[in-house]
């Protein structure tokens, strides 16, 4: 064994266990990938029943995701996507054209697929909306935490949110992968390029507009024209009023993180400079 820890539970259907090693460890929980008689796969803890559950729910849309050999508990054994024919993605891909317009197609399926499923079942329980994440407590923590008290132009963005959220939940809604990284992507360059994007614990739904502003952030100048090529047509209006909104959420997500990335300050200087108001006044403008 390559490893001398492996934590999981019995799990018979993988037969005898040649080699295995650890690919990922976050909040003790562990990934394993495994040469076994089912052949390589990946063993995934999750942090509930709820990511097999979404992941189960791609597959049945007919979403191109990673294969399910089976579900335990909180345990995803599935396609290991290292293995050929297959590649993980690497940061150099996010500058690639090729790798853009895979990515694209992809996007383009999943976002068909979910608006389908959203307009005509009913929505998976565990599946929410980053921007009901915007609630009043949460901008009051940010109050606090970024000592923005006697700012009144925060004051003036907490005014503003309610009723761009209200927007937003008026147009079009579909699925949302809403974690976009590269390695969170696999490549096949078997027959034409193709892309698969994988990990679904952070999968809700939205508008289609806020993961296109989720996978171009990551891309490079040129690969993002290259999805967006792909993509088609994606409201400016849509991605205007998102922006701002994506920003404000993502604070919310570091409120209990002792340090904060520099683009969490950059955000927040952009609260106290009066930048994120001016952005988030010409959304609302557009808007009502």
């Amino acid at each position: 064994m390559s490893e001398s820890i492996m934590v999981f539970p019995e799990l018979p259907e993988l037969g005898l266990i040649q080699d295995y090693h650890i690919v990922a460890h976050q909040h003790e929980r562990f990934t394993y990938r495994l040469e076994c008689d089912l052949g390589h796969v990946i063993v995934k803890e999750c942090a509930s029943e709820a990511e097999g559950e979404k992941h189960s729910l791609l597959h049945g849309l007919g979403v191109p995701v990673p294969e399910i050999l089976f579900l335990r508990d909180k345990w995803i054994v599935m396609q290991d996507l290292a293995k050929e024919p297959w590649r993980l993605a690497t940061e150099k891909d996010l500058s690639d054209c090729d790798v853009a317009d895979a990515l694209a197609h992809w996007y383009l399926q999943f976002h068909k697929l979910g608006s389908a499923y959203l307009r005509t079942q009913e929505r998976l329980s565990t599946l929410h909306c980053e921007m009901d994440f915007l609630l009043p407590e949460h901008l009051d923590r940010i109050t606090e935490r970024f000592k923005l008290t006697r700012h009144r132009k925060w004051k003036a963005v907490q005014h503003i949110i309610p009723n761009l959220l209200r927007w937003v939940h008026e147009q079009p809604q579909t699925l949302n992968y809403n974690d976009f990284y590269y390695t969170n992507f696999a490549l096949n360059s078997e027959n034409s390029l193709q892309a698969m994007v994988f990990d679904y614990d952070q999968l809700g739904y939205g508008i289609a507009a806020s993961d296109v502003l989720n996978v171009c952030s990551s891309l490079s100048t040129q690969a993002q024209l290259a999805f967006k090529l792909t993509y088609g047509e994606v409201s400016d209006t849509q991605l205007s009023v998102v922006r701002p909104l994506s920003e404000i959420y993502s604070l919310v997500m570091m409120l209990d993180r002792p340090r904060l990335p520099e683009w969490a300050t950059a955000t927040v200087q952009a609260i106290t400079s009066g930048s994120l108001l001016e952005e988030m006044t010409k959304a609302a403008l557009l808007v009502f």
